[in-house]
């Protein structure tokens, strides 16, 4: 749910702004978290509002479009350090603690900055969602938006239509709005009472 979504978002801004930059880029681009982690300086065209997202996992490297809110965290984010590589993380455990943190405290529950040895987190509605779910709630959104599966596979975060067809149940929502026009129990429908 977007709300979700968002709500992991800011409590990530309100520990580690980094992290909720990173966590934009995967909801605003759909790549995969380790394209995302190789994300170089010189990738990103903020004037263009674009960055060139390298190969991942056997795809070819593409271009994608940064909204201007992601383009503006982007810029800001790029302004408070030097370093060659976008994201400072590398993929491991400290990375996924941090997506835990910040689950946990969008959700209001209490999680420690580092993980300690033999530390687990309790129970919690979110703890499904991991960054690859970015990923998928990235190509949700657009299938809701109106872009089909070809859409998709040309955005080059799909290399078939098999892979990309998954996403087909995301825009059946408008055949769910059609549920209020089925015959009601009780009324009658010509000589029948259903």
């Amino acid at each position: 749910m977007p709300e979700d979504a968002f709500g992991i978002i800011a409590a990530a801004d309100k520990f580690d702004a980094e992290l909720g930059v990173l966590l934009r880029f995967l909801l605003y681009t759909g790549p995969r978290l380790g394209a995302a982690l190789n994300l170089q300086r010189e990738d990103v065209r903020l004037d263009e509002q674009r960055a060139w997202v390298r190969h991942q996992k056997g795809q070819q490297a593409t271009d994608v479009r940064l909204r201007e809110d992601l383009r503006d965290a982007l810029a800001k984010h790029l302004e408070s350090h030097s370093e060659r590589r976008v994201f400072r993380f590398h993929q491991g455990g400290h990375l996924k603690h941090q997506l835990v943190r910040a689950k946990l405290s969008y959700l209001g529950l209490t999680c420690p900055a580092r993980r300690p040895t033999g530390w687990r987190p309790p129970d919690y509605r979110l703890a499904w969602a991991n960054f690859h779910t970015f990923r998928h709630t990235w190509a949700t959104w657009m299938r809701q938006s109106g872009a089909t599966v070809d859409d998709l596979i040309d955005s080059r975060n799909w290399k078939d239509r098999r892979s990309a067809s998954r996403y087909v149940h995301a825009a059946a929502e408008g055949v769910w709005d059609r549920v209020d026009q089925l015959p009601a129990v009780g009324k009658i429908r010509g000589n029948r009472r259903l």
